[in-house]
């Protein structure tokens, strides 16, 4: 039987820990009717003494008594966990975070070495079409357009073998067809062929025969200096006067008039 401290309440059951109504620890309650177990008293007589017979005593030979055994010394041993010293163990090598930083690392390798190919992919494809673009002004946006082509308009056709009525330098200016302003051409002769230059439209190049008689020749315009020029048009020149030339240009492979200029002799050689 156990019972409450607090509010002296009994409880029957010795299983119960705290009361059911403060909480308090149960303790064990006295019971009047419990029978008292007094323990018997200590005996405080002294042991008998027991005599044991010579012939049971260790050692003991016949009425000599034997040299007692001195036991061999005994070398202190170490305790188990002493035995040995600990051994060192490294701590396992961050395998996990080297590799994570070597897939980095390729990553940020194969992208650079990604945009260097498309840097130089794109030098070498501008360069191969920086002559390749516009040339003198047209109707449409004040520049006239060149037609392009693979056809250069060379031939085995030299002028010298003919009447070289273009020899010398001319020059000209032609109207922008939607009346914005005016471009100018320098035409003059340069060893087998005629060399080309439009100061306004800063594109120089050169025209190469692909026929001429004594009045008229077909040439075809190839720029090699600079931007936004396009080759490949064909030039139709006619001659006027011995100091005065009519020149078309055309589209290749059509019959449409791009732009016409007249040009005046300057000087019968450059």
């Amino acid at each position: 039987m156990k019972s409450c401290p607090r509010c002296q309440r009994t409880y029957a059951d010795d299983s119960l820990i705290f009361c059911t109504e403060d909480g308090a620890n149960l303790t064990s309650a006295h019971d009047p009717n419990d029978t008292w177990h007094i323990p018997a008293a200590r005996s405080t007589d002294p042991p008998v003494t027991e005599v044991i017979p010579p012939d049971q005593v260790p050692g003991y030979v016949g009425a000599t008594q034997a040299a007692p055994t001195i036991p061999a010394p005994v070398s202190p041993t170490r305790p188990a966990h002493l035995a040995q010293p600990p051994s060192y163990h490294p701590p396992p090598a961050a395998t996990r975070r080297n590799s994570t930083s070597w897939i980095i690392a390729s990553v940020a390798f194969a992208l650079v070495a990604l945009s260097l190919v498309a840097v130089l992919g794109y030098l070498v494809l501008n360069r191969s079409t920086e002559g390749n673009k516009n040339s003198p002004p047209n109707a449409n946006n004040g520049n006239l357009n060149r037609p392009g082509g693979n056809t250069n308009g060379n031939d085995n056709t030299d002028p010298k073998q003919s009447e070289n009525w273009l020899a010398g330098e001319w020059h000209g200016e032609g109207a922008m067809q939607d009346g914005s302003g005016t471009w100018s051409i320098d035409v003059w002769t340069e060893d087998d062929h005629y060399a080309v230059d439009y100061p306004t439209m800063k594109c120089s190049g050169r025209w190469d025969v692909k026929s001429q008689t004594p009045t008229e020749a077909v040439l075809y315009e190839k720029f090699t200096i600079g931007k936004n020029c396009e080759s490949g048009a064909r030039i139709d020149v006619k001659k006027r006067s011995a100091d005065q030339i009519g020149v078309t240009f055309t589209i290749e492979n059509s019959d449409a008039e791009v732009v016409s200029v007249t040009l005046n002799r300057v000087s019968s050689k450059r």
